[in-house]
């Protein structure tokens, strides 16, 4: 609601799993992914690897209630652009996702690695799309 409900942002699709995101998200042509760490099956972090395969120039932000340095530091590993806690702020959340497709690696201040986390991602104009 809070995404599709904003000028300028797009919520292309919502998956229950991360089987169900993997089996039908190229349909969607996100220009940012925001994915939950902890998801029933394959847990959000191995999905990350595969998203990180399947779209490489795409921002992959971690969604998630986990504030413990192994939790982040995996989804980072594993090719996340960057994470925020479930308790952000909406309009930081929204700003955390304009700057994701600008090419700036989005992390929650807390994490004291935030600013040296690369996302690789190309610039983009703005964010249409939110898996």
């Amino acid at each position: 609601m809070l995404i599709s409900g904003t000028p300028g942002f797009l919520c292309a699709n919502r998956y229950r799993t991360m089987e169900d995101a993997l089996s039908t998200i190229s349909r969607d042509r996100p220009d940012v992914i925001m994915t939950d760490i902890g998801l029933p099956g394959m847990s959000g972090i191995e999905g990350i690897r595969v998203l990180r395969e399947r779209f490489p120039d795409v921002p992959i932000l971690a969604l998630t209630v986990y504030d413990n340095d192994e939790q982040v530091f995996a989804a980072l590993c594993a090719g996340a652009s960057g994470y925020l806690l479930k308790n952000t702020a909406p309009a930081r959340l929204l700003e955390s996702l304009r700057e994701a497709v600008l090419g700036a690696p989005r992390c929650h201040p807390r994490w004291p690695g935030a600013s040296s986390i690369s996302s690789g991602s190309s610039p983009r104009a703005s964010p249409r799309t939110i898996t």
